[in-house]
């Protein structure tokens, strides 16, 4: 059981909610950092804006740009619809 600090106690179902979103706020950091280092190696500098599209992106859209990076011949290729 976790406490707060005037004694009472947290449920474990806010706890493993908070587990939860870390670990999907961790996989979504993750998955935009790996996606702007290949971005970078495959077409150079990222300009400001296309670094917070990335950031800033969901993970089930940073997934599918990073699927289009493998085969896409320029930065715009990536963020078609």
């Amino acid at each position: 059981m976790q406490w707060k600090s005037d004694g009472t106690a947290w449920s474990g179902d806010t706890v493993l909610d908070w587990t939860r979103q870390w670990q999907e706020a961790g996989r979504r950091r993750g998955g935009a950092e790996l996606l702007l280092r290949q971005a970078e190696r495959k077409f150079g500098p990222l300009g400001t804006h296309d670094r917070l599209r990335i950031e800033l992106a969901p993970q089930e859209r940073l997934l599918d740009w990073g699927e289009r990076l493998v085969m896409a011949r320029c930065l715009d290729e990536v963020f078609r619809w």
